[in-house]
Parts: structure tokens; C-alpha cells; sequence
């Protein structure tokens, strides 16, 4: 697969995305927000936090996870799931990255997440809180694993809170 389709199913999986986290209630603030360190697929916000938030669509049923490493947190007190129970509803700022693939022969698109794309991810949302003027405010970073057919058809949708 060529560039030019690796770019296309990569817009095929956020459209998917953005829409699945939409219809879970969330406001989409941006897309494909770029810096320095590289783009953040999708950037959401939530005014209530959400218990038992992951959310799959599976035609297939299979169960696969996430197995990515954990990491530290950053000043802006990235969100973990023991914090999340114990808030009250407010803003929740959510960082997600989207990985898309046609089929899993190659692997899933889960592993495609690893520690440095992590830490990108991180910079990149330090960045957007500071240029917005944020400060300090709840937020965390989201995956959301799509694999599709080759008619580009959902084949699981899989949304993974708060992986740091």
C-alpha cells in the first residue's frame, strides 16, 4: 500500500472516529491538529466524565487489547481511571489517536501505538493546552483501533480510555 492510501484510510478511520465519539456525547474541537512534534488525529472535550467509557463495536468479536506502556504524567495532570471516579463533571479535555488498517494480516492496530508515539502525543497536547490558554485542566489520551474491510466497511471499532 502507497502512501497516498495509507493517508486515505488514515481520513476514512478519523471520519469513523469522530463520528463514533460524537454520537458518545463528545464536542470535537479539532482535527488533525498540527505542531512541531507532529499531529494529534482528534481533539475532543466531554463536561461529564463517563463511567465504564470504553465503548466497542465488534463484528467480529474479537477481543483484542491494548498493551501499551504506561506513562508518566505531565503537569496537566493527564487523567487516570481512579481520578475519573472520584470528579465531579466538568471539562475534560481528550487527546485521541487513530489508528486505521485494511484487515489485520499484518498485525492490528493496536500495535501500532507504542511508548514513543506516547509521548509524542503528550508534547503535542502540552502544546495545545498552553496555546489555548488552558492551564491546568483534566484531560487524558485516548486510542481508537479501527480495522476495516476492503470495501473500507467497519469491521471493529475498539475505543481504549485513558491509556497513560
Amino acid at each position: 500500500m502507497n502512501k497516498t492510501n495509507n493517508w486515505k484510510t488514515g481520513q476514512i478511520g478519523e471520519n469513523i472516529a469522530t463520528k463514533f465519539l460524537e454520537d458518545q456525547g463528545l464536542e470535537i474541537l479539532a482535527r488533525n491538529y498540527r505542531t512541531r512534534f507532529g499531529e494529534i488525529d482528534i481533539i475532543a472535550k466531554t463536561d461529564v466524565i463517563q463511567k465504564n467509557a470504553t465503548k466497542e463495536f465488534d463484528k467480529t468479536a474479537r477481543s483484542d487489547s491494548l498493551t501499551v506502556p504506561r506513562h508518566g504524567r505531565m503537569s496537566t495532570d493527564f487523567m487516570n481511571s481512579e481520578s475519573q471516579s472520584n470528579s465531579k463533571s466538568r471539562n475534560i479535555y481528550i487527546f485521541v489517536e487513530v489508528k486505521t488498517k485494511i484487515g489485520d494480516q499484518f498485525g492490528t492496530p493496536e500495535e501500532m501505538i507504542n511508548s514513543s508515539k506516547i509521548a509524542k502525543v503528550l508534547k503535542m497536547a502540552s502544546v495545545y493546552l498552553t496555546k489555548e490558554g488552558l492551564g491546568e485542566v483534566p484531560c487524558r489520551l485516548d486510542a481508537i483501533a479501527i480495522v476495516l474491510d476492503e470495501n473500507h466497511k467497519v469491521i471493529s471499532l475498539h475505543h481504549y480510555p485513558c491509556i497513560t
